[in-house]
């Protein structure tokens, strides 16, 4: 079975004893795919506000669902007992979370998030109070997934850009805010990183930009070791570079596993080997510690 970098590095995080949470607040996300028992299933939760969609409680549903989690017994089968204790503690889990994001509120007004405009801040609402309702959920250790569509910008690329960086300007001074409010302040102990599937061209079609490979990515936190650009800047940017395959698409000189290294070790994984297998592929000079990200 196929599995995503943060999936791996919340299995990891299981092993050694950590209670992990995995939250998806734009569908499903490979990323968050583990591949052990001991890893936390993720929790889908809706991004536009309303939260979790908790099981539909109408008068004869009690009866029903009892009547299905009932066709099968103990030693009739294996698989229908899995089966029905995953409807169970999906119902239960739906119940947990809805009930906690109902009733958890925020210092920060969030404002960004008002209407419906502005998508990614109102997922980055439902990560505040995720975050801020933690120890009620029993976790120390939380990875979560948002999502901002909008960026293979063929054509209004300079329209589209801002209206898309506005977005996320407003939806993280709210989050940032949120994070150091002083009812609980836990800036340090957040990061926020953007990551993307593919970069863009670095010459124009005429009207924007087309897929290329490498791209500057970047991350925030209370802890990190800010101000810095990290990684090699490429020597050369013209056709003639041994980096470019045209038209401005440029080799990577980073690969992500030298970032998810240090967030790794941050969090607490100490087999980095196994969390990113794809190490092995690149020179240890490539990898970023948690000294170098962190303070």
């Amino acid at each position: 079975v196929a599995t995503g970098v943060i999936g791996r590095i919340t299995d990891a995080l299981s092993a050694l004893g950590f209670v992990a949470g995995a939250y998806s607040i734009s569908g499903t996300s490979a990323a968050l795919v583990g591949g052990s028992k001991s890893g936390p299933p993720i929790d889908i939760i809706d991004g536009w506000g309303s939260g979790v969609k908790e099981f539909d409680q109408q008068p004869t549903t009690p009866r029903v669902i009892d009547a299905i989690l009932n066709i099968t017994n103990p030693g009739k089968s294996l698989y229908g007992e899995t089966w029905a204790r995953a409807v169970q503690q999906t119902i239960e889990r739906s119940g947990t979370l809805g009930s906690v994001l109902g009733t958890t509120t925020l210092d920060t007004p969030f404002s960004s998030a008002d209407g419906n405009q502005n998508y990614i801040a109102r997922q980055m609402k439902q990560v505040a109070k995720l975050i801020k309702a933690r120890n009620e959920l029993g976790h120390d250790r939380d990875v979560f997934y948002v999502r901002l569509g909008g960026f293979d910008t063929h054509t209004n690329l300079n329209d589209q850009l801002d209206d898309l960086m506005g977005y996320i300007d407003d939806a993280l001074a709210d989050f940032v805010a949120e994070m150091k409010s002083a009812s609980d302040p836990v800036w340090d102990q957040v990061t926020v990183l953007t990551a993307s599937e593919f970069g863009r061209t670095l010459t124009s079609n005429g009207e924007g930009t087309d897929h290329a490979w490498g791209g500057n990515y970047w991350m925030m936190s209370g802890s990190l070791k800010g101000g810095q650009i990290l990684g090699e800047y490429p020597e050369d940017l013209t056709d003639e570079s041994p980096l470019n395959i045209g038209r401005g698409r440029l080799i990577p000189t980073t690969p992500w596993e030298s970032i998810f290294s240090g967030i790794a070790q941050w969090l607490g994984v100490q087999d980095l080997d196994s969390t990113l297998p794809n190490r092995r592929n690149f020179p240890q000079s490539t990898y970023f510690q948690q000294s170098d990200l962190y303070n």
